[in-house]
């Protein structure tokens, strides 16, 4: 699944893009959404990522590899101890929620190749 996460600041809006795949890389399912109250970028990415697992979860996926352009988002995932950033309780969530998926991965890809769910999360 491919994520993304946008922010208009004047408007305190963040969106999020969704894309999956299957192993093949043939197209399942597609979703962009918005947050209201979102005060950054990088809170913009959180709630983005932390979307994603619940709609993996409500959609049934088993083995997922999460990739998003957010390095730092993959880094705090990645880290054990506690995260005290703006951004830690999201962090905290979505450790919670992964353990409900078999299996799961969070990889870091470069913009140009998650355009795809950055125009998603522009629209929503």
């Amino acid at each position: 699944m491919n994520i993304d996460g946008a922010w208009i600041s004047s408007r305190r809006l963040g969106g999020v893009g969704l894309i999956v795949r299957d192993d093949s890389g043939g197209f399942l399912a597609v979703k962009a959404a918005n947050f209201r109250d979102t005060s950054s970028p990088l809170l913009g990415e959180a709630l983005a990522v932390k979307s994603a697992v619940i709609w993996a979860i409500f959609r049934g996926f088993h083995n997922i590899i999460f990739e998003t352009d957010s390095l730092q988002i993959v880094e705090a995932l990645r880290d054990p101890s506690i995260n005290l950033s703006s951004i830690g309780q999201i962090i905290e969530d979505i450790e919670a929620l992964r353990s409900s998926i078999t299996e799961v991965c969070f990889t870091h890809t470069h913009r140009y190749a998650n355009q795809a769910a950055h125009r998603l999360a522009r629209f929503g």
